[in-house]
């Protein structure tokens, strides 16, 4: 569209003239030239590219620690509106950037790196990404991604930790063991006379223990009886190592008895009634640490809510934060979990769970690349897309509040190795809540029951 017209084209506009006279040669001129505008989209309708900074960290295993970039990892920016997929690399800082034109909407970006879960970001934009600030200090119009390790990336990077447990109150007792410092693979509960987990390589930890055994336990209604709590301070550990636990003699908590009430969302969509179960725990936010495990969780007479307690142990798990987090399952697998930092007060009562979002399911498993739309998605909340190979999370997507209003297209996965059919839970989340010095979570989170689909 540059280049000069023909020759022919000027003479004919010349004998134009010479029939017309100049007045009819200067209006076809004039609309030529808007037409010939409108083509090229000149002057200052011109689409305008502008820079996308995308910066991708590796996710921090705790409050503590410094931000690892994931240079060398692979950037993908899948433009608005389509168009040729832009590749980069990571440079050493864990910066990529793109150019492209966001009049019409964002694009997609992901980030790949071999010992990491994929994450994608859907609608990306300057605009989109100045709207959550990010917690680096970057440039408000840059998007700040943290992937979270693999689990055979956490397996290489920490150590295992395993032994008996001697002197338990009951043989046929359950102990729960969870170490602090890792951010997954660090909890077991069994009633096995052995344990083995994972523990941090080279830094202190601690491990916290609940010894309990199942008083009632039916389709809804659960009653444990703790017989006792205990902690236990652990050195640097650099390789794997045998422990066995004197449960008598590590270290008592004590304990005490906190009850919380969670009501059902309500609504025509709404998937909990009967078999539905309920349960109360608090945890840390930086790793699977467990405080307080599950007392009792009774549904209540109108079988409209669960009537929940735990026994909370009394121990600093600083520099980690503790949550409590209480939880509705629906007969199908969807969830509905409560989140508030902290340690809930005595006699809480939490009614503002969010139903689970419902996404438009055929008879048969739909192939990823398909288009994927909803029946029933909470107004006002965040759309979260987990995809998983087998028992791990293989990719996140994160998309915003208006992403769900229309059918959503994934982009095609960077290099992730997928099983033939994955299994897909969609997730809604409201009442973001920052954490000092740094991370969030979300007061109310629904899931979606799991949803096959073809790769």
């Amino acid at each position: 569209m540059s280049r000069r017209p023909p020759r022919a084209r000027n003479a004919s506009a010349c004998v134009a003239v010479g029939r017309g006279g100049m007045r009819g040669a200067v209006r076809a001129l004039v609309v030529v030239g808007v037409v010939a505008c409108a083509l090229i989209a000149c002057g200052d309708d011109a689409p305008k590219p502008e820079p996308f900074t995308v910066w991708a960290f590796e996710e921090r295993t705790g409050p503590e620690g410094t931000d690892t970039p994931l240079a060398g990892g692979q950037v993908a920016f899948d433009p608005p509106g389509g168009g040729a997929r832009m590749l980069a690399t990571a440079a050493e800082d864990g910066h990529a950037t793109f150019e492209a034109d966001f009049s019409g909407g964002g694009g997609t970006v992901s980030v790949f790196d071999r010992s990491h879960v994929l994450v994608s970001v859907i609608g990306a934009s300057p605009t989109s990404a100045a709207a959550q600030p990010n917690p680096l200090g970057k440039p408000a119009s840059d998007l700040v991604l943290f992937a979270p390790r693999l689990d055979d990336a956490v397996r290489s990077t920490s150590v295992e930790l395993r032994g008996a447990f001697t002197s338990k109150r009951d043989a046929a007792s359950s102990i729960d063991l969870s170490a602090s410092g890792i951010p997954q693979l660090g909890a077991v509960e069994t009633t096995d006379p052995s344990y083995v987990l994972r523990a941090p390589r080279g830094r202190p930890f601690f491990l916290i223990g609940h010894e309990s055994r199942n008083v009632t336990s039916d389709e809804q209604k659960v009653e444990n009886e703790l017989l006792g709590s205990f902690r236990i301070d652990v050195g640097p550990l650099d390789v794997d190592t045998t422990r066995d636990i004197d449960v008598a003699k590590a270290t008592k908590l004590d304990v005490r008895v906190v009850h919380l009430r969670a009501e059902f969302p309500s609504g025509p969509t709404t998937r909990f009634g009967a078999g539905t179960r309920g349960s109360a725990i608090v945890l840390s936010a930086d790793s699977k640490v467990l405080i307080a495990p599950i007392k009792s969780a009774t549904p209540s007479a109108d079988g409209r809510a669960f009537d929940l307690a735990m026994y909370v142990a009394a121990t600093d798990i600083a520099p980690e934060r503790p949550l409590t987090r209480a939880s509705l399952v629906a007969k199908d697998g969807s969830r509905s979990i409560r989140v508030e930092p902290g340690i809930a007060a005595n006699d809480t009562t939490w009614s503002d769970f969010l139903t689970p979002p419902q996404v438009t399911e055929s008879a048969t498993p739909t192939a990823l690349t398909e288009p994927i739309t909803f029946d029933d998605f909470p107004a006002g909340a965040e759309l979260g897309i987990e995809v998983y190979a087998g028992t791990q999370l293989a990719w996140i997507i994160r998309g915003s509040t208006r992403a769900p209003l229309e059918p959503i297209k994934l982009p095609v996965p960077l290099e992730v190795r997928l099983p033939a059919l994955v299994a897909v839970s969609f997730v809604a989340k409201a009442g973001r809540v920052d954490l000092a010095p740094r991370g969030e979570v979300f007061r109310r989170v629904a899931i979606s029951h799991d949803v096959l689909f073809r790769r």
